[in-house]
């Protein structure tokens, strides 16, 4: 449901991660495996009726596996340039990673040069082992800012004028593993080279990283800033120009008169912005932001959806704490909301005031991020 910020101020609401990394890439031997294993398992589901997909090869769909082959009659030497794995099967690959394997669990079985994951909102290179004419070795992640979508590890092998480019790949949900495939296909060398060339590019690119800390410090200034893959808004400076560089036009945008002060209310989907202005209507001050949907991410990569634990691990708790207690001191407070939901609060001092970062969950869900001026 749609919340909204109120107009006035007085009625507005008031990773960390360490791995041990494993060192050696992916082979071609470990991606052939785990191609095999699974043909194994649909195997033993019992036979199915393939699709031909209209350019030679053939679909088979068994239960939480799907299969593409060159054969339309499936055996164990059938040659599948395709496999999936869905559903919360009780299969692992050669590293030990299935279904339910967390994203920590994940990185930590691949060689990781990016512990903080840099790149841009939407992907990232993890590593590059290897160079042309020598087989290459690449892992990298796609990704809605902080929730990773698919983590893929892929090799390329030249052959001549051309290369095999196999993959084994994760697809993930609230950074866990939900599903796993592996492929190989024939290319160019030089459109081969061409993705090698472009991974390498990303690799240098800074934009967006996770945050990352061993022991996480209390919620600080630099840390109000929230994300969208357009641009940042940083809740103490922004003005309209850096909310609409990071959410574009807004679908609504009221203004209300409060004696000498204007306030304006900005809505996009999944976000509303208060901002106060002086009576010429100028020197905004963004009062109060809230973000109920996937456009913007909160401080230290908050993201909807992050249970509980996931979000406490990224900022300090005092020792014993109890849900329902609450550390007036500022640096972070814990309330229980109605329903026994989840509420927690963490407050930042500045030299003019007050702000407050509140996050609401549901189910266990993070599900709106409230950012005010106290």
């Amino acid at each position: 449901m749609k919340k909204i910020i109120a107009l006035a101020v007085a009625a507005l609401l008031m990773c960390c991660c360490v791995f041990a990394q494993a060192e050696d890439a992916v082979t071609a031997e470990e991606i052939d495996g785990f191609r095999n294993m699974l043909v194994a398992e649909a195997l033993k589901r019992g036979s199915v009726e393939p699709e031909a997909t209209g350019d030679g090869w053939f679909l088979y769909e068994f239960e939480g596996i799907t299969l593409i082959a060159e054969e339309s009659a499936l055996d164990e030497n059938a040659n599948v340039r395709y496999a999936e794995l869905w559903g919360g099967e009780a299969l692992t690959d050669g590293r030990g990673i299935g279904p339910g394997s967390t994203l920590r669990e994940l990185l930590a079985a691949y060689p990781l040069d990016n512990p903080s994951l840099a790149g841009s909102y939407e992907e990232a290179v993890l590593y590059i082992s290897g160079m042309l004419p020598d087989a290459v070795s690449v892992g990298s992640v796609n990704r809605d800012g902080s929730h990773a979508v698919q983590v893929e590890y892929a090799l390329t092998v030249p052959d001549g004028e051309e290369a095999v480019q196999s993959y084994i790949g994760y697809s993930m949900e609230n950074n866990v593993v939900v599903g796993m495939y592996t492929g190989t296909a024939r290319v160019s060398l030089d459109n081969a080279r061409m993705d090698i060339e472009s991974m390498s590019r990303l690799q240098e690119v800074r934009e967006y990283s996770v945050y990352n800390a061993e022991t996480p410090e209390p919620l600080a200034r630099e840390d109000l800033l929230f994300t969208s893959p357009y641009g940042v808004v940083d809740f103490v400076s922004a003005g309209e120009d850096e909310l609409k560089a990071a959410l574009g036009e807004p679908d609504a945008d009221n203004w209300e008169q409060d004696q000498d002060l204007y306030f304006r209310t900005m809505e996009w989907e999944g976000v509303t912005a208060v901002l106060a202005y002086d009576a010429q209507k100028q020197n905004s001050v963004l009062t109060g932001l809230q973000v109920y949907g996937e456009q913007l991410e909160g401080p230290r990569g908050l993201h909807m959806d992050d249970t509980v634990e996931s979000v406490e691990a990224r900022f300090p708790q005092d020792a014993g704490e109890a849900l329902g207690e609450r550390d007036e001191a500022g640096a972070n407070s814990r309330l229980a909301a109605a329903g026994n939901e989840p509420y927690i609060e963490y407050t930042v001092t500045l030299d003019d005031g007050t702000v407050a970062l509140d996050l609401e969950f549901v189910d266990g869900a993070l599900f709106v991020i409230t950012c005010i001026h106290k």
